[in-house]
């Protein structure tokens, strides 16, 4: 994988709001880039909205690397992380998809649980906007 340079780290209140402005932070900070990349921008939204979900509502914390092919995301929260695992949701479920959404999306995602709070850490392939156009067809 390569080092990693971090772009950016920030902290951000438990609340709702803040899940909306930790998704604007990231994509900007690989905007800046040259990365354009929405699988990231989801991400960031489902592991911030589990931490203001799941957390104490004491806030979250986001950073933000990227290496030579490899974008990482990492969001912690002082949640004690239990039973933090991707599960198959009911159909009518209103959520519990969140995991299984950063499962398929990520090349490899993991999560740390400690005492203090747990952190989820997710890697996506690095895109740059030129090699999304490709992707898309254009």
């Amino acid at each position: 994988m390569g080092a990693l340079v971090v772009l950016g780290i920030v902290e951000f209140e438990g609340e709702e709001w803040a899940v909306t402005a930790a998704r604007r932070y990231a994509r900007g900070l690989l905007e800046q880039e040259g990365i354009e990349d929405w699988e990231a921008s989801l991400v960031v939204t489902e592991l911030a909205a589990n931490a203001v979900a799941h957390g104490d509502g004491g806030g979250f914390g986001l950073a933000v690397s990227v290496g030579e092919d490899v974008v990482r995301i990492e969001v912690g929260d002082s949640g004690p992380g239990r039973g933090l695992r991707v599960k198959e949701a009911e159909g009518t479920d209103e959520s519990g998809r969140g995991l299984l959404l950063v499962d398929g999306l990520s090349r490899r995602w993991g999560a740390v649980c400690r005492t203090t709070g747990t952190t989820v850490w997710v890697e996506l392939e690095r895109r740059t906007a030129s090699s999304a156009a490709e992707e898309a067809g254009g």
